[in-house]
């Protein structure tokens, strides 16, 4: 168990007059400098060498070594910030109040702190903040930071915590999984713990605050076996801590669902409330709970040979990740787009060709068991029967490839050939439907020959704050052409409005190499239902939060990216009508700068 683990499980309500932050020196020191002195060691050596020979795997080392000088820099300024020692202060916003990072002190006013000083190891789940204007909790929103433990390793779990605090619809999510486990009176902590600090993180505040995501870790750790391997790890990563957290809280709901399924007898409700109620029943169980991760991706394979395309298969996807090419910059967009492209494939083994090539096999035995017998004597009863047998074969399988029923089941006296038909095909996926919460994981471990291990693809990626979906995504009319994609813009006449448009939420961002570093998140000010302000963002590691512009923001190089579907003010919420007409507006600029962009097109053509 890592140093932050048993600080999160043994010192919850730790009593000591030692300042939690005390012990940075045990989270950034002799283990960082020494990869801090090898990393400019490896970054000297690769850059002569590179100006020497060239080799493009050479520059990427380089670039892993500065990277890695970045991490440590990155983890020793947020260190000092949470002690009070930084060196430079955040700047301040618009109102021009007081933004500057203090240390914990007793007495400071802050409800998550002890007498001691300590951060406090629950949290409590927060109050409502519905209805509530915001002359009572002042005007300033200060988000509350996250401790990062005496190891400080935390930093893979706070950055991806404080990214899913902005995540609107997300709580709304997580308490119908609540409310649901407590009417079955069915124990869901990871979901209770993830809506606690969640409320947490957007609760008004004007002071500074710092909270321990103890009990988030630790139901985590109690969830499942497979878990703990992660939890104990001195080094995380985010995209794997994000993953288990979704998986966790689909896994209380599947449960309180089967329970529910169980406890819901036919017999009881017809002979309770009669076939009424059972219908309504039958409704509510078809509203099923859906996490507002998941989206469906539309998958389709085509025979580049004979033209077959298997059914089009649908599946559940709940993040999507993206290969970043070994570049020195790209765009989301291009990271998309080579996602959903047609692909290529060598050696495809085609179910229509298959039966084909059988089907002429057991021709060809046909045949020659009707020349076998050329003086016209009577067959015996065992080769009439085989002749029989192999005629109907024969039937059946021209039959199914005549009416394109090739995917349904052969007798299984037939024989389906194992060694033809494969042959080159095609193959796509694209979003079928889009999820409410787009997000998007971007890979980038690389294996480089010249270093012989994984070493971080460093690749800027350059990412908008609106992201129009639709290139990404299947429309109304499918296509069945291996040479076709499943779904494209040019099938729609005409250029018609942004169907799928997304809003970035938050951002991780990773600084160091593959083997270190230290994560840092982006994040929305919490929307308010009388507040038309969205652009207000903050940059937050782990203690430290300082405010950000929406330029910062972009000009991060993302490891992860939320992005929230933009509704109409009709499907909107009415809980979130601020944020329904911001909503349309964008929808509306949108449309109108694709209006004017084809009247251009056509006024040039």
């Amino acid at each position: 168990m890592s140093d932050w683990d048993r600080q999160a499980w043994h010192d919850q309500d730790s009593r000591s007059t030692q300042h939690p932050n005390t012990s940075w020196f045990s989270g950034v020191g002799s283990g960082s400098l020494t990869e801090a002195l090898l990393a400019i060691g490896l970054l000297v050596c690769s850059v002569l060498w590179y100006r020497e020979t060239g080799l493009a795997d050479l520059r990427f080392i380089a670039y892993d070594c500065y990277d890695t000088l970045k991490g440590v820099m990155e983890s020793a300024r947020a260190r000092l910030a949470a002690l009070g020692l930084g060196f430079d202060k955040p700047g301040r916003p618009d109102n021009d109040l007081s933004w500057d990072a203090e240390p914990l002190r007793p007495g400071n006013g802050d409800s998550h702190t002890n007498g001691n000083g300590h951060v406090r190891g629950s949290v409590r789940r927060a109050t409502s903040l519905k209805g509530k204007e915001p002359a009572a909790y002042g005007a300033v929103f200060r988000p509350a930071g996250l401790y990062n433990g005496a190891g400080g390793n935390a930093c893979f779990l706070n950055s991806t915590l404080q990214c899913l605090a902005s995540v609107s619809s997300l709580p709304a999510y997580l308490e119908r999984v609540c409310s649901l486990g407590s009417s079955l009176e069915m124990a869901t902590p990871v979901a209770e713990s993830l809506l606690d600090i969640i409320s947490e993180l957007n609760a008004p505040s004007t002071s500074q605050r710092v909270l321990k995501p103890v009990r988030v870790a630790r139901a985590l750790f109690e969830s499942r076996e497979a878990r703990r391997g992660l939890m104990n790890n001195e080094q995380q990563d985010a995209q794997e801590f994000l993953v288990m957290l979704i998986e966790a809280v689909s896994d209380e709901l599947a449960a309180c669902e089967a329970a529910a399924r169980i406890d819901l007898g036919l017999g009881d409700v017809v002979d309770s409330a009669g076939l009424g109620t059972l219908l309504e029943n039958s409704q509510s169980q078809a509203r099923r709970i859906r996490s507002p991760f998941t989206g469906l991706m539309a998958h389709r394979i085509s025979c580049m040979t004979c033209g077959y395309t298997e059914a089009v298969r649908h599946g559940p996807s709940d993040h999507t990740t993206l290969n970043v090419p070994p570049r020195v910059a790209c765009t989301l967009d291009a990271c998309l787009a080579d996602y959903t492209r047609l692909e290529l494939l060598d050696e495809f083994r085609c179910r229509r060709c298959t039966l084909a090539v059988t089907l002429e096999h057991y021709q060809s035995q046909l045949t020659r068991m009707s020349q076998a017998n050329p003086d016209g004597e009577p067959l015996t009863v065992s080769k009439k029967k085989r002749l029989r047998d192999v005629r109907s074969v024969v039937n059946k399988l021209q039959s199914a490839i005549d009416n394109r029923n090739v995917e349904a089941d052969i007798d299984d006296a037939v024989k389906i050939d194992k060694i033809g038909g494969i042959g080159p095909a095609s193959k796509q996926s694209m979003f079928a439907r889009c999820p409410p919460v787009l997000c998007i994981h971007l890979s980038r471990s690389t294996m480089y020959s010249a270093a012989g291990h994984p070493v971080k693809n460093s690749c800027q990626v350059e990412f908008r704050e609106l992201l129009d979906f639709d290139p990404f995504s299947t429309g109304g009319i499918l296509s069945t052409r291996p040479d076709r994609p499943i779904s494209s813009m040019e099938q729609t006449a005409g250029r018609q409005p942004v169907r799928h448009l997304y809003r970035l939420s938050s951002v991780v961002q990773h600084y160091g190499s593959h083997s270190y570093g230290h994560y840092i998140s982006y994040r929305r000010r919490p929307t308010l239902a009388n507040s038309e302000e969205q652009s207000e963002w903050y940059r937050i590691s782990d203690e430290t939060v300082s405010p950000a512009t929406a330029g910062e923001v972009t000009m991060a190089n993302p490891f992860l990216l939320f992005y929230e579907l933009v509704r109409p003010a009709a499907q909107a919420r009415p809980v979130r009508l601020a944020q329904s007409i911001s909503s349309l507006s964008i929808i509306k600029k949108l449309n109108m700068k694709t209006k004017e962009q084809s009247d251009d097109s056509m006024s040039n053509a």
